[in-house]
């Protein structure tokens, strides 16, 4: 194989390997790190409210003395937008030598500032009021641990949201006699199951011409936190120039209907390579970008978004062609705020998949340098 040969095959291989690592890394799953371990311990009548750091992250329930195990999580660098799914998750032991019987435990979360001491059980609690919180209950006398699960998926992003440093967990002794224990070796651990560092990489792809997927965190009004992809097979898309020298898009199936509208700054018309942040279409001010998603006739009051256009193509006339639009809807005035993400197609013609080039390449390649060879033998035919 010649030279330059090889240096394409390098080159095609390099792309389709690249493109295909930069899929997988899309979506990540992180244990978050821990600051900091250890326990605190107070007496229930002392009104006072003062507590004593415990050395060992142990959890008391023999009154008056309670305690708690108490851990703290760096959330620095995290994007709450990106966080669709997050839980803890770890053991709780009985401690040896100590008396046996039932024990009721509960978990619960407080910003901290990674590093642990008395105060912290004290610690104003981040909750939802309209959560009821698990109990984990097992019986020492029979059983050696209990296996403590919840997921804290708004918690944490509630937590994010406020620029909090660190979260701290906190797992006491409700009920019960004795004392359990968390092997500070293998402490519960705090889980982002599902996070994306670029939100926008959260919407499902697909390969259609024109179609709108969308997704939305626990909790977010318009998309209900599901997850959809509707496309024209079964929708019809209507796409138009609004007012604001932007453009809406209706989407209809039967009674259903989704609108997706946007707009530049100053009403100048939208161009492929724009991305703009966004307040609610069409209330925004001048000099504001607008931009509003929403299904059935429902929208929300207060947003804030992003949005930018991978592809827009205007006829002679003005109107849409084509057009690609990747965007992130944040819904306020809930507990804390909730984004939805979503991707719009419309009459875009699909790119070839990274190993359609890569089999064309080495297809090419491969003729070539069989072409290469056959003239080779020839030359060599004619001057022997």
């Amino acid at each position: 194989m010649l030279l330059a040969e090889r240096q394409l095959l390098f080159l095609v291989l390099s792309f389709f390997v690249t493109a295909n690592v930069s899929n997988c890394f899309a979506q990540s799953s992180s244990t978050l790190n821990i600051s900091d371990i250890g326990g605190a311990t107070a007496n229930s009548f002392d009104v006072t409210g003062t507590a004593q750091l415990s050395e060992s992250p142990d959890i008391f329930s023999d009154l008056p003395e309670f305690g708690s195990a108490l851990t703290e999580y760096d959330l620095q660098g995290i994007n709450a937008d990106g966080i669709f799914a997050a839980q803890l998750r770890g053991t709780v032991n009985r401690k040896n030598n100590v008396s046996t019987g039932d024990r009721t435990l509960g978990v619960g979360l407080y910003e901290a500032d990674g590093v642990i001491d008395a105060s912290d059980l004290y610690s104003t609690p981040i909750q939802n009021a309209t959560r009821d919180y698990p109990q984990f209950s097992y019986d020492s006398s029979t059983e050696n641990s209990v296996l403590v699960e919840m997921d804290v998926t708004q918690e944490l992003i509630a937590s994010v949201r406020r620029s909090t440093s660190h979260i701290g967990m906190s797992v006491r002794a409700i009920s019960g006699t004795g004392t359990s224990t968390i092997n500070p070796e293998s402490p519960i651990e705090l889980e982002l199951t599902e996070y994306y560092a670029n939100p926008l990489d959260a919407a499902p792809e697909f390969q259609a011409e024109t179609g709108l997927s969308f997704r939305g965190q626990a909790g977010e009004p318009i998309t209900r936190g599901t997850t959809r992809t509707l496309l024209d097979d079964e929708y019809t898309f209507s796409v138009e120039r609004n007012f604001d020298n932007g453009i809406s898009v209706d989407i209809q199936k039967d009674t259903e209907s989704w609108i997706v509208d946007m707009s530049a700054p100053g009403r100048v018309p939208l161009v492929s390579g724009d991305s703009f942040n966004a307040t609610r279409w069409p209330f925004q001010e001048t000099d504001s970008a607008g931009f509003d998603f929403g299904d059935d006739g429902r929208g929300l009051n207060s947003l804030t978004a992003f949005f930018e256009i991978n592809e827009l193509v205007y006829d002679i006339d003005g109107e849409v062609l084509s057009l690609d639009v990747s965007f992130m809807q944040r819904a306020r005035g809930f507990f804390e705020e909730r984004t939805s993400v979503g991707r719009l197609k419309f009459n875009v013609t699909a790119v070839p998949e990274p190993s359609g080039f890569l089999w064309l390449a080495i297809f090419s390649v491969v003729a070539a340098t069989t072409r290469n060879r056959k003239v080779d033998l020839r030359t060599r035919k004619l001057h022997s």
